[in-house]
């Protein structure tokens, strides 16, 4: 089950809040129409690829990805020479270096992260949990070697996508030991980072934040859900653990556990019964089920500022006017509220509750029985004020600004 609600837990003797997770998207929107772009060095050809190495750039550079939308053009990461193509999907062409020397027209396919096709998220998450298979030489020797699905190793994952992402030298030693992944780390990752912080976000831009926040919470070890004893590792991100190898097209078996998934038109919810509809579930990331990010970016989650005329409102009645037009206002964009959007609003809860503990508790619908939800606060979300009656909300923008600012753990 998603988390829907905030529980704000004061330290005061006044009673607690819950504030809805629509709210939170909605600052979280406004936090990436104020947030730093920065210049993206490279023009994306294969003779000037683009370099990344900040949050900034990162969002400029998916921001300004669709004017390219019928070209291809190309970003080089951890020395791969990476290709976006007109659908904006992202395949790993092979070592730069041989792009640099003119040798990249025969630049074998083994040599491909995928063999040089866009891989899935499915394909993605079976990499994860089985390692020997990124190299071709040795998933036919049936070489084994300990998966990264776990705990112990999501954190050494991430922090190599961090690298990656910031243009440093992915580490040939852990914790004083020689890295026995760097290999297949450096040579598989890249293309998943680039489908996650350049694809997503230029369909939807909330998904760079976004799945900065799920690298924070798998390389914290934070658990999905207790209850299931489930944990935010990188598989389970990216797909659903009871469809790592389904094929959709002829399995038709019960889940482990009853998930929630999008109906066949795509945005309406409802329990998925058998096991080749998971691919409408995907995984924890909320762009990762099929046509999750087209679903996530066809509608900008935004509003209006007020222009009402309040002349004849009498001055006393204009705040409950305002937070009225306010509560409107929300329910207007959030008509269709979909399974991708809840996804969304999920992490945010799981991840703001994971920054400040003492602060925020995640909240589920079938919780709210008897409990008032507050409407939102009219200068929070409108106006730079800052004073007591505002300092709480603001406080999660202050997080959300913190989370667009760095590539770095949080």
């Amino acid at each position: 089950m998603l988390f829907t609600h905030l529980h704000f837990r004061r330290f005061t003797d006044t009673p607690p809040r819950l504030i809805d997770g629509k709210t939170l998207l909605f600052l979280l929107t406004r936090c990436l129409q104020t947030a730093n772009r920065e210049r993206v060095e490279g023009d994306g050809t294969t003779k000037n690829p683009w370099r990344l190495s900040t949050a900034g750039a990162w969002l400029s550079c998916a921001e300004n990805l669709k004017s390219f939308a019928t070209t291809h053009a190309y970003i080089t990461m951890g020395g791969r020479m990476l290709r976006k193509d007109p659908r904006v999907y992202f395949s790993d062409e092979g070592p730069a270096w041989r792009y640099l020397q003119g040798l990249d027209e025969e630049t074998p396919t083994d040599s491909k992260a995928h063999g040089g096709s866009a891989p899935t998220y499915q394909m993605a998450a079976q990499r994860i949990v089985r390692p020997h298979e990124v190299f071709p030489v040795s998933a036919n020797k049936g070489v084994r070697t300990p998966g990264w699905g776990d705990v112990a190793h999501s954190p050494m994952v991430v922090r190599t996508m961090r690298c990656l992402l910031k243009r440093e030298k992915v580490a040939l030693f852990e914790e004083g030991r020689l890295n026995k992944q760097y290999s297949r780390l450096q040579h598989s990752l890249p293309v998943l980072a680039a489908a996650m912080f350049l694809a997503e976000p230029s369909r939807n831009l909330r998904a760079l934040p976004i799945n900065l926040m799920l690298l924070d919470l798998a390389e914290r070890g934070i658990p999905i859900d207790s209850g299931l004893n489930s944990f935010f590792t990188m598989d389970r991100i990216l797909w659903h653990p009871d469809a790592i190898d389904l094929d959709r097209s002829q399995h038709t078996s019960t889940p482990s556990h009853s998930v929630v998934g999008p109906v066949a038109n795509g945005r309406g919810v409802a329990q998925v019964q058998t096991r080749d509809k998971l691919h409408l579930v995907g995984g924890e990331m909320p762009a990762s089920p099929t046509k999750g990010g087209e679903i996530g970016g066809g509608r900008a989650f935004k509003v209006e500022n007020y222009n009402k005329d309040e002349s004849r409102i009498p001055e006393n009645k204009r705040d409950t006017a305002r937070q009225s037009w306010l509560r409107g206002q929300l329910q207007n964009q959030t008509q269709g509220f979909d399974y991708i959007f809840q996804k969304e609003v999920s992490v945010l809860i799981r991840w703001l509750a994971t920054m400040r503990p003492y602060t925020f508790a995640p909240v589920r619908d079938s919780d709210l029985t008897g409990h008032e939800v507050e409407v939102p606060n009219w200068n929070v979300l409108f106006y730079e004020k800052d004073d007591s009656e505002t300092t709480d909300l603001r406080d999660i923008q202050v997080l959300f600004k913190m989370r667009l600012r760095t590539l770095d753990k949080l």
